[in-house]
Formats: C-alpha cells, structure tokens, sequence
C-alpha cells in the first residue's frame, strides 16, 4: 500500500524560452516508508511533487500509484487528484485567515459534502492526535509557526490519504523548533504506516528522517540511497557540498591505486580538519602550513579559518589559535574525499595517497 513510481518522467514549461525541470526521472518509492527528495532551490523538487500528486501534468513519462497508472500524455491518462489518496503539506501552512482552527481542517471534507456529524469526529481525532485540539476555536494569526505547520498536517491527513507529500514543511519554523518538527512528523508516519516523500534542501531533515534519499540537481536524479551513504560517499561534489559544509580545494595526489599523480578536487569538511605540531600520524593526511585568519567562539568549540596556500579552510576545533599565528593543517584521513576534476565525480582510492595543495 501506498506505493509510488515514476518512470522516464518529463516535464517541460514552454513559452518565451524552453525550459527543462525534470528530465527522463526514475523513481520508485515503497509503501509505509519515508522517502526524502534532496536538491538546491530550483532543482525540480516542488515541480516532481507537484506530477505525483496531479496538480500538475507531466510532459511525458508516467506516474503510478499504487501499482494504478496516474498520470501518461503518451496513454491520454490522468487521475485528478482527489482519486489519487495524497495528502499534500506546502512550504506555507497556507491557512485561510479568516476560518478558525477547526474549518481549516475540516474544509477538505467539507468540499466533499462529507456528513456533519462525521466532519466532527475527525476532525476532533486528528487534533487530538496531532495536540492541537485546544486550538480549535482559535485563527491562524493567533497561532506560532510551529501550531500552524501541525495545522496544515492536519488538514492533509483528515481525509485518510495513503500518500503525504511534503514541500520543506520545516523551512518556515525557527531552527530550534525543527527538531521537534522532524520527531512529529516521523511519529505520524510510523503510527498511520504512511508513505511520505519529502522535499528538502537540509542535509539534516534527510539524515534524520529519511529512510532512502534521491539527490535531484538540474531536474535530473544523480543518486539514490540511504542518506548516511550520501552523506559518507557522495557519488560526486555536487553531491557532497548539498549534505554538508565542505572545503574544497585542489590538489595533485599521488596514490598506487592511481598509478602516478593526478589533479583533483579535494573536499573536507570542518570537523575532519585539525592543527598538529610535526608530522600527522597514519589516521591523518598533512594539507599544509597555513595562516589562522579568524577565531569564532560557537559554544562547545571554535570556528576556526586557516588560509592554506590560498584556500581559506573552515575548522571545528576545541582549539584557540592566535589570529596570525602559523600552523600546521592535516586531515582526517577517513574524512577526506577526492573528485575528478571534469565531471566532479567522486573518485575512489586505497587509503596510501599523498597530497600536495594546488593555489587556486
């Protein structure tokens, strides 16, 4: 139950100009799982969701809901939305100002002349579920961002959908309310057995709640995994720089595994980089001797910024280095990655390499 599968999807906005937001897509998503769609703003995230759930039409390709084809220009197929069971959360709550609490959630079954009696009922059960129903006689302005996004779940889910899509549903909220945000909506998911495709362009939404990721850049997937995999192995830089702050810089290494020196982009991030005195150990790969440019106190450690060779280099340390002083920067070797410099994928060597800083 609640299965989604797209194949070959294409979806072209003509006009002035031609422009491609998804091309030939791939992607099939089991039921009761929670599957998270990552890619930068414009990447084709929102249009993707929108196909699935018929607000929108492909250009061509095909949509199927469980196992049932949705949507197909080439088959002259299209499900409206409202007999695809999905439920659908926006960026924005999106709640009308001027209805209470209580007929914001019941308008979906209202617009479908559902009875009174049974509006009331679920309407009072999913506030309960969701612990907002003290804030039924209540209008959206009176509400936090955080109430307003358990509202706008509510609404998606009074009608008993299979299916939640969810657009950056945690954008909006103030960061320290996001962790909260994440545990109820993995709550719900595991409670009702949902299936939940979610789009965001926060590593830590996807690494936290997902159970599989897609990686979209351009309108196209570049890969598909479980999001600690993409966070560990990033099939290119691209990759890499969406699931984590990295510093990128080049250099030639030198590994048996490349049979000589090769040119490559190599990325780190801050909290795989540290100062030493002398030479590292065999856990550790030398970038170079730096500059510390800045010190920025950040709680529990510093951020520290090393100019290198030209690469000012951003460090996680407990470390408090004088702003001019010179020192040493290595690399945890386990945390280093290496990209091939034409098409930026990721490029996978024995652990016996040497590095040496190309200036930019």
């Amino acid at each position: 139950m609640g299965s989604v599968e797209v194949r070959r999807l294409m979806k072209v906005y003509r006009g002035v100009k031609e422009a491609v937001a998804l091309s030939g897509v791939d992607l099939s998503v089991s039921g009761g799982r929670l599957f998270a769609l990552m890619g930068p703003n414009g990447a084709g995230k929102t249009t993707l969701l929108r196909i699935i759930a018929g607000l929108d039409k492909p250009t061509s390709g095909e949509v199927w809901i469980e196992g049932v084809l949705a949507a197909s220009p080439e088959a002259g197929v299209f499900l409206p939305p409202a007999k695809r069971g999905i439920g659908i959360v926006f960026q924005s709550p999106g709640l009308y100002p001027h209805m209470t609490i209580y007929d914001n959630i019941a308008l979906p079954l209202r617009v479908r002349h559902v009875p009174k009696r049974e509006v009331d009922k679920s309407v009072r059960r999913i506030a309960e579920e969701l612990e907002i129903d003290d804030l039924l006689g209540r209008y959206p302005i009176q509400l936090s961002s955080g109430q307003q996004q358990r509202v706008a779940i509510a609404r998606a889910l009074i009608s008993n959908p299979r299916i939640l899509l969810m657009d950056e549903p945690f954008s909006n909220l103030d960061p320290k309310y996001r962790s909260t945000a994440r545990e109820l909506v993995k709550d719900i998911q595991r409670r009702l057995r949902l299936t939940v495709i979610m789009a965001s362009n926060d590593p830590l939404d996807i690494i936290n709640l997902a159970d599989e990721a897609a990686v979209i850049i351009k309108g196209r997937i570049v890969q598909v995994d479980k999001p600690i995999n993409l966070y560990r192995e990033p099939a290119s830089l691209d990759v890499a720089n969406l699931m984590s702050e990295l510093n990128v810089i080049k250099a030639e290494v030198t590994s048996p595994s490349l049979q000589g020196t090769m040119e490559v982009y190599l990325g780190v991030r801050p909290g795989d980089l540290m100062i030493i005195n002398g030479d590292p150990n065999l856990s550790y790969i030398k970038i170079g001797l730096g500059v510390v440019k800045a010190v920025e106190f950040q709680g529990d450690h510093n951020l520290v910024v090393i100019n290198v060779n030209g690469y000012d280099l951003r460090m996680l340390t407990n470390l408090n280095p004088t702003v001019g002083s010179r020192v040493t920067v290595a690399a945890r070797r386990e945390g280093v990655m290496l990209f091939n410099m034409v098409d930026g994928r990721l490029i996978k060597v024995g652990e016996d390499i040497s590095i040496s800083v190309t200036p930019p």
